[in-house]
């Protein structure tokens, strides 16, 4: 439970860092490279991953919003007090280029309006890259 409450007070935060650190750990730790094979092995991680962040509904996947569907998204239990978070994710091959990866990430939620729909916290956004048992994050507060 430790390392769960660690990586949902970095996603909350807005903290890129630390959330990639507790996701490398995570990849490293738990998952087996025979299983990360897609972009869907990690956006299924993650939403094993995302369950219980305090303040926050449980996460939905694949909707509609905006001019197109995000990856994952947390709706606040508060939307006057907690920003909403949506993560946009990629996965790579090899591990080069997974910093632009995360960063085109990040842009897609913005060009496609995926948190139009935030509330008065604003929003807190995520691309997320992954290649292997590597990750890569950007995040912006908005």
């Amino acid at each position: 439970t430790r390392l769960l409450s660690d990586l949902h007070r970095a996603l909350d935060d807005g903290d890129a860092d630390q959330l990639a650190e507790e996701l490398e750990g995570v990849l490293l730790n738990s998952a087996s490279c025979y299983d990360l094979k897609s972009e869907n092995s990690y956006h299924m991680l993650m939403m094993g991953l995302l369950f219980n962040v305090p303040g926050y509904s449980a996460p939905v996947s694949n909707r509609e919003a905006g001019r197109g569907r995000f990856d994952v998204q947390l709706a606040p239990a508060d939307p006057a007090r907690n920003p909403l978070i949506t993560l946009e994710l990629k996965h790579a091959e090899q591990p080069i280029d997974l910093e632009l990866a995360a960063r085109q990430a990040l842009a897609q939620i913005d060009e496609r309006a995926y948190d139009a729909a935030a509330g008065a916290a604003g929003s807190i956004r995520y691309g997320i890259a992954f290649a292997g048992k590597s990750a890569a994050v950007a995040c912006e507060v908005v």
